[in-house]
């Protein structure tokens, strides 16, 4: 994951596993519990310094999931990140919460390509399986 400020806007893209995933397949004993997913995110985001070492970032942003075929499903939405840099050192934490507000998805079927979006105001509840939480570095 890549997060670059150009002055108090900053633009975030990523390539992840994701491993929840994986964690619910191994807990209810699933027989294969690597999935052959990829998710892809990106977002632009405002950034407000609440003290010396906390900033609140809020923005728009989307989650993709492929495996590289010719289904791709997403969801887009309200992106809302905390940032707590350790005094004095280059690492800290985050927590970055996804309110998605609609799904999109693309298929590519013999040269036939559909795609569509949908809303539905049970949505933001998916934010509970693709926010995250991790450790921040910078050189």
């Amino acid at each position: 994951v890549v997060d670059v400020g150009l002055g108090s806007l900053y633009l975030q893209a990523g390539v992840n596993y994701p491993l929840g995933i994986t964690y619910i397949g191994s807990a209810l004993e699933a027989e294969d519990v690597f999935v052959d997913i990829v998710t892809f995110n990106a977002d632009i985001s405002q950034a407000f310094a609440l003290s010396e070492n906390f900033d609140l970032k809020l923005g728009i942003g989307t989650t993709a999931f492929s495996n590289f075929g010719p289904v791709i499903l997403g969801l887009g939405g309200v992106v809302l990140k905390g940032e707590y840099w350790i005094p004095n050192q280059n690492y800290g934490l985050f927590l970055n919460l996804n309110i998605p507000v609609l799904a999109y998805g693309f298929i590519e079927d013999d040269d036939n390509f559909d795609g569509g979006v949908v809303f539905n105001p049970l949505l933001p509840l998916a934010g509970l399986l693709t926010s995250t939480v991790g450790v921040l570095y910078t050189f």
